[in-house]
């Protein structure tokens, strides 16, 4: 007897820095908080963490007063120069990387630029009449005989 297999989803990752970053923060954040407060430690941990959340989210305005600790606030304050640069350096990369997607998009695979099926090869097209354009298969699922809604023609499938 065969098992469903559950596909979970996965928690959207919504800050704008990245998670090793995020994560070695709060490292650091335990660490200083540690050394700082070791009466209260919960307390200003809670309270150091809050204040990141906040900042990272453009919320900061919205923290509470009575939820700041003079001592976190210190150490934030220490901290903000480097969070402002990793805030910075992942809008970066995010950038590079939507524009590097786009150029993808908008570049023909090698090889499609002449490539033509006539017309009653294929089932639907979008070129000039009689022609019908291509595109090589490379995902799951595609290729000759697979079952799509396209009829494959040597490793090739209409679009």
């Amino acid at each position: 007897m065969k098992t469903a297999k559950l596909h979970v989803r996965k928690k959207v990752y919504t800050l704008p820095v990245s998670r090793k970053f995020y994560q070695d923060l709060m490292a650091r954040l335990e660490d200083i908080i540690r050394a700082v407060c070791p009466v209260t430690y919960d307390e200003c941990l809670r309270a150091a963490r809050r204040m990141v959340d906040y900042y990272l989210n453009d919320n900061l305005d919205a923290l509470p007063k009575s939820a700041i600790i003079p001592e976190v606030n210190i150490i934030f304050l220490t901290l903000k120069a480097e969070i402002d640069s990793a805030r910075l350096r992942s809008e970066r990369a995010r950038q590079a990387a939507l524009s590097r997607r786009g150029v993808r998009a908008a570049v023909p695979a090698p090889g499609l630029e002449d490539a033509v099926v006539p017309a009653g090869e294929c089932s639907r097209g979008s070129a000039g009449e009689g022609e019908v354009e291509v595109e090589a298969e490379g995902g799951v699922g595609g290729g000759v005989g697979a079952g799509g809604d396209y009829g494959g023609v040597d490793g090739w499938s209409c679009r």
